[in-house]
């Protein structure tokens, strides 16, 4: 097991703790020893902070068509070719690194059980900000790609604080069925709980956990997927594009990642604690 450590300017000691088993994800992420992820489920789908590569989300008949090809892939979880194939890859050695302005962690998979080759690099950072994270897909040849980080963070941390989100100006992509039908509809004309990508200009989303402190996600690009059904989890997951635009885009074509054009996403993890909490 892997493990990262730093302290905040202005969320004190975080620790993260990762598997390199499957897709090098987060198991634990604690703030000055409190818990913000969960497990739903043992299946790699359902606990931790994964990345999702080199597609996020479902997929229209479980399948894409690219170059005049049609490529079909294999249900991975129920019916559905879910959040891409690094989860269940082990990643090389990570490669770690501690200085005393950060401590990070840089983990390498191979897109097997992807028709096209490729590389998963994936990058966490810890420093007196918080956490920042980079995905990046690389490729000699081409394919369509989107990438996207699934936190489950619990709805309730230890004490009794409750988390809720905000994304001011987000918009959410309507869906008939599973799937986006390529309209945009106000979140204020929106009704939860959700299962839907939200297209949000200012590509930030608020998570709070009242009287505890909150957390902001700051994005490079500005798509986020929000699962708030369950009583348990929270996931906010942001990502470089609407699930399934390869097959069916919403605001942007879906990104192509080239020989010389890796595709990469950088997001900030920033955690401000309550002045007025005793830290659990």
């Amino acid at each position: 097991m892997t493990s990262l450590s730093f302290t905040s300017e202005h969320a004190g000691l975080i620790e993260i703790s990762f598997d390199a088993s499957e897709g090098g994800r987060a198991t634990s992420w604690r703030v000055d020893g409190v818990e913000l992820l969960c497990t739903h489920g043992t299946d790699p789908v359902e606990h931790g902070m994964y990345v999702m590569a080199p597609w996020a989300g479902r997929l229209e008949s479980n399948s894409l068509e690219y170059d005049d090809a049609r490529v079909e892939l294999p249900p991975t979880y129920g019916p559905w070719a879910l959040h891409g194939v690094v989860m269940y890859r082990p990643v090389s050695d990570p490669v770690i690194t501690i200085t005393a302005d950060y401590s990070k962690a840089v983990f390498t998979c191979e897109l097997i059980g992807w028709p096209w080759p490729g590389q998963v690099q994936t990058t966490w950072v810890l420093d007196s900000e918080g956490l920042r994270t980079e995905i990046e897909v690389s490729t000699p040849s081409a394919f369509p790609a989107i990438l996207g980080w699934h936190p489950w963070f619990r709805r309730e941390l230890a004490g009794g604080a409750l988390a809720s989100w905000h994304a001011p100006g987000a918009q959410r992509a309507v869906r008939e069925g599973d799937f986006a039908t390529g309209e945009l509809q106000p979140l204020a004309d929106s009704n939860g709980p959700f299962d839907d990508a939200f297209y949000v200009p200012a590509q930030s989303v608020l998570l709070r956990w009242e009287g505890w402190g909150s957390m902001t996600i700051q994005n490079s690009h500005p798509w986020f997927v929000v699962f708030d059904e369950l009583p348990d989890a929270l996931c906010i997951e942001p990502q470089t594009n609407v699930p399934n635009a390869m097959n069916t885009p919403v605001v942007d074509p879906c990104e192509i990642v080239r020989s010389d054009q890796p595709l990469r996403m950088v997001t900030r993890w920033r955690i401000e604690r309550d002045r007025d909490t005793d830290g659990r």
